[in-house]
């Protein structure tokens, strides 16, 4: 028989709801998966053709994410999808989270959430979230990754959404010289998409650079 055991924790110091569900562990070290929320940030090694790159130029496997929209009691991811990735359009959009999942290498997955220290997300903002997402609904993926909003890819998505209607910078801007160009799977997607346009100077967010902000709380990983 599995025995569980329900580990209560003392009020003062009980931590903040969106931190912690309550903890339910059981002898063989199971824990309980917290639900998903809106507005939760979500991260996974995407099987797209400029996966590759994207992990040798950020030195991590962290090459996609979204962010959860609950809709009807089930959760979805909005996102900017690859022009290579599955399903179509590529266009920013809806995907139900456990397709998502799927998409990714190994579907494995991980899910962050804001301190509830630096914005509890209350029914106010959430809202505001939602009305600077729907700014974007349709537009087309930003495969030259350039800083504007023209065209967007999935990591400037979640950082101008929660720029804009958070008012928080999540992770670290950086510019393209700031990454790794040098393995051959980088130069072979600069060569095929920017050429002699590459501007080292560009302004760039990647998804890791946000996985790495330590005001997110990790909810679930693999």
């Amino acid at each position: 028989m599995t025995h569980c055991i329900l580990v209560r924790i003392d009020k003062k110091e009980r931590p903040k709801m969106g931190t912690i569900f309550g903890v339910i562990v059981s002898l063989f070290g199971f824990v309980a998966e917290p639900e998903l929320q809106t507005g939760d940030i979500v991260f996974q090694e995407s099987q797209s053709r400029q996966s590759k790159a994207i992990r040798e130029g950020t030195n991590s496997p962290i090459t996609h994410m979204g962010i959860i929209h609950i809709r009807k009691g089930k959760p979805y991811v909005y996102e900017a999808v690859s022009p290579v990735s599955k399903p179509k359009p590529y266009r920013v959009g809806l995907t139900p989270y456990k397709s998502w999942v799927n998409r990714g290498r190994g579907k494995r997955v991980w899910v962050k959430r804001l301190s509830e220290n630096i914005n509890p997300l209350s029914a106010k903002t959430l809202k505001k979230m939602q009305d600077v997402g729907r700014r974007y609904s349709g537009k087309r993926y930003d495969g030259l990754f350039q800083w504007d909003d023209r065209k967007i890819y999935c990591s400037e998505l979640v950082f101008d959404i929660y720029d804009k209607a958070v008012g928080v910078r999540l992770g670290k801007v950086q510019r393209v010289k700031d990454l790794n160009l040098k393995p051959r799977s980088v130069q072979k997607l600069i060569k095929a998409r920017l050429g002699k346009r590459l501007n080292l100077n560009e302004k760039i967010i990647t998804p890791v650079s946000i996985f790495d902000d330590p005001r997110l709380i990790t909810i679930i990983e693999p």
